[in-house]
């Protein structure tokens, strides 16, 4: 009886762990018209379905403020001013950061991918071409 009472416990807490609230069904219309708003640059950050780091929800942050949490299969997107902006994903073990230089009504997309840390999760942020992009936010 114990033994099944962990075993149910642990289970319920892998999958409240990996789980990521979804957008409201207008928003994700509107990521998928992968249009800024006039004047500005759209950033996708996705992260791809993987078994490594399944259950460790990442943060992304842009410019220092918090964007989201990312699960395997999960994009989030933000509207910036064009310049420069630093895209991070603050985890216990690693700061990956990625610069970026945006240009007015331009869209990019960015790859988060957990990586081994010595003792927690780390991660890796990778610049997408923008067809490879498209292509897996529309997977997501």
């Amino acid at each position: 009886m114990l033994r099944r009472m962990i075993v149910l416990m642990s289970a319920l807490i892998l999958w409240s762990c990996a789980s990521a609230p979804k957008a409201e069904p207008e928003l994700q219309a509107r990521a998928l018209t992968f249009q800024p708003t006039p004047g500005a640059a759209r950033i996708y950050v996705i992260r791809p379905e993987g078994v490594m780091g399944v259950i460790v929800p990442l943060e992304v942050v842009v410019d220092s403020m918090f964007v989201g949490k990312l699960t395997p299969g999960t994009f989030v997107m933000t509207d910036v001013p064009p310049g420069s902006h630093v895209l991070a994903c603050p985890t216990g073990e690693s700061r990956a950061k990625l610069a970026l230089e945006t240009e007015p009504d331009s869209v990019y997309f960015v790859k988060l991918v957990p990586d081994w840390g010595m003792w927690m999760a780390s991660a890796i942020l990778e610049r997408l071409e923008p067809a490879e992009g498209r292509k897996r936010v529309l997977e997501t």
